[in-house]
């Protein structure tokens, strides 16, 4: 929450624009802090922050905590399992964020690890693709850009991101 700006927490929930909490961006790593803090189906807990002193509208009161209802917290399983398959995480983020989507035009907004991206990068850019996104993590909160693409060959469900959309908006693929 505290990486959205406050055009996307909306005070105003509605089911257009609701946070969606997904189990399946959960970071890969076993350490202690890349576990949920969220129980199952519930929504983050979260505190006001402090007061932007450089915003013209800080009144000294704190950032709003975001209402319980903007959240949608259905795909929230609580924490991931010790074992499991990182690439049918991937997929099943992939599936979710084309069932969501009503229009080619529709953005899908992730928030996460940059490991988890770099993974996902690996998983979806071409086998052929040598981007940087497959070898170098995100920067601390980095902005990256893409298409996502979705196909069906012989019956099977296959997901391609295209390296020629991959854009960085803000940081960079960090050494």
């Amino acid at each position: 929450l505290i990486a959205l700006p406050d055009t996307l927490i909306d005070s105003s929930p509605s089911p257009s624009r609701k946070l969606h909490c997904l189990t399946l961006l959960q970071e890969f790593s076993r350490n202690v802090d890349a576990l949920s803090l969220s129980p199952a189906g519930q929504p983050p807990h979260s505190r006001p922050l402090p007061a932007n002193d450089d915003k013209e509208d800080g009144d000294g009161e704190g950032r709003a905590v975001p209402d319980p209802m903007c959240f949608e917290c259905q795909g929230n399983t609580g924490n991931k399992p010790l074992v499991y398959n990182p690439l049918t995480r991937l997929a099943g983020f992939a599936e979710w964020a084309f069932m969501h989507s009503c229009a080619p035009s529709d953005a899908v907004v992730a928030v996460g690890h940059s490991l988890w991206f770099r993974t996902f990068f690996r998983a979806f850019l071409p086998h052929s693709s040598d981007h940087v996104a497959k070898s170098r993590k995100l920067s601390n909160a980095a902005v990256v850009a893409f298409s996502l693409e979705r196909g069906v060959i012989g019956g099977r469900v296959l997901y391609r991101v295209d390296p020629d959309t991959v854009t960085v908006l803000r940081g960079s693929f960090a050494d």
